[in-house]
C-alpha cells in the first residue's frame, strides 16, 4: 500500500496542500499554473519582432498539411470546432536527448493549430517513444511519426483524421529569438516563484525522483483549465519534476489530460 505524506507550501499569503509518496506520485491542491507566453513574460505586446526557428516552422507546416488536405477533401470546414484529443507515436533512431517528448508534443500540437480552432480545445494528448535499433540510410529520415486527432464528446471520442507512419524529420519546440534589443532581459514571473515554493516543500519532506527509465509520465489537470493550453501547463510541472531529479531522456511516454472542476488540482504519476 502506498503511503502518502501531506505537506503545505506557502504561496504569498496563503497555503496550499500537497501530497506525495516520496518517489513517484504528487498531488498539488491548487489551480494549475500555465507557462506564460513569451510576450507576456517580457511585459510587451505582440508587435515585438521575433525570429522563429525555421526548421521547426517547416515541420509544423508539414503537420498541418498532412491533416488540412485530407480534412478538406472530406468536406470538413476548417478550423474544426469542439474539443479534441491527440495521440502521437514517434519511432526513431535518434535519442531522447535530441527529441525530448514534451517538446516534440508541443511542436506537433502547434502544427495542428491550423486545423483546430485553438490548441486550448485539446483536452488530452499522449506521446510515445520507440527506439529504432538500426539507422536508416542517409537519404531517409531517422524518424517515423504517427499522429491521430480525435473529437471529444462527453467521455467518448471519435477519430477525425490520422497520419500514420509518416517519414518526416521531427523538430521539437524551439524558443523564438526576440529582436527587442532595448528590452532583452527576462522579467521575474509569479509562476516561477510559486513553483519554487512547491519545490521547496516537496524537497524538504523527502520527495525525490530516481534516475533511470523508461518512465511513463501522467499529468492530470483539474479546475478552471479549459481556457489554458494543456502543453503549457505540462511544461510548468515538468520543470518541477526535473528539479526533483527527473531526466527528460528517461521519459518514454507522456499522457496529459485536463478537466473542468470546481477545485483546482494537479495529479502527477510516474510509472
Amino acid at each position: 500500500m502506498t503511503i502518502m505524506q501531506t505537506v503545505s507550501a506557502n504561496l504569498g499569503n496563503r497555503k496550499i496542500k500537497i501530497q506525495h509518496d516520496g518517489a513517484s506520485q504528487i498531488t498539488i491542491f491548487n489551480e494549475p499554473l500555465e507557462e506564460p507566453y513569451e510576450h507576456t513574460k517580457r511585459r510587451v505586446i505582440n508587435e515585438v519582432p521575433l525570429l522563429q526557428n525555421i526548421p521547426m516552422m517547416d515541420f509544423q507546416a508539414k503537420i498541418a498539411m498532412l491533416f488540412r488536405g485530407s480534412l478538406t477533401l472530406k468536406g470538413e470546414q476548417l478550423p474544426l470546432q469542439g474539443n479534441f484529443e491527440v495521440d502521437i507515436k514517434l519511432e526513431t533512431s535518434r535519442s531522447l536527448d535530441e527529441l525530448p517528448l514534451l517538446l516534440v508534443m508541443k511542436s506537433v500540437v502547434d502544427g495542428l493549430n491550423a486545423v483546430v480552432r485553438d490548441d486550448k480545445t485539446i483536452c488530452a494528448c499522449s506521446i510515445e517513444y520507440k527506439n529504432r535499433k538500426t539507422k536508416p540510410p542517409l537519404t531517409k529520415s531517422p524518424d517515423v511519426l504517427s499522429v491521430a486527432l480525435f473529437k471529444r464528446t462527453g467521455k467518448q471520442r471519435r477519430l477525425i483524421q490520422a497520419a500514420d507512419d509518416v517519414s518526416i524529420y521531427v523538430v521539437p519546440k524551439k524558443e523564438p529569438l526576440f529582436l527587442d534589443y532595448d528590452n532583452d532581459a527576462l522579467w521575474s514571473f509569479y509562476v516561477h516563484d510559486e513553483l519554487d515554493s512547491i519545490y521547496d516543500a516537496l524537497r524538504a519532506s523527502g520527495m525525490s525522483i530516481a534516475g533511470g527509465g523508461p518512465i511513463k509520465l501522467t499529468m492530470n489537470f483539474e479546475g478552471g483549465v479549459m481556457d489554458k493550453d494543456l502543453d503549457n501547463m505540462a511544461r510548468v510541472y515538468f520543470r518541477l519534476l526535473e528539479k526533483l531529479g527527473l531526466q527528460s531522456r528517461d521519459v518514454h511516454r507522456i499522457d496529459l489530460t485536463k478537466e473542468q472542476a470546481g477545485k483546482g488540482c494537479i495529479r502527477i504519476t510516474l510509472n
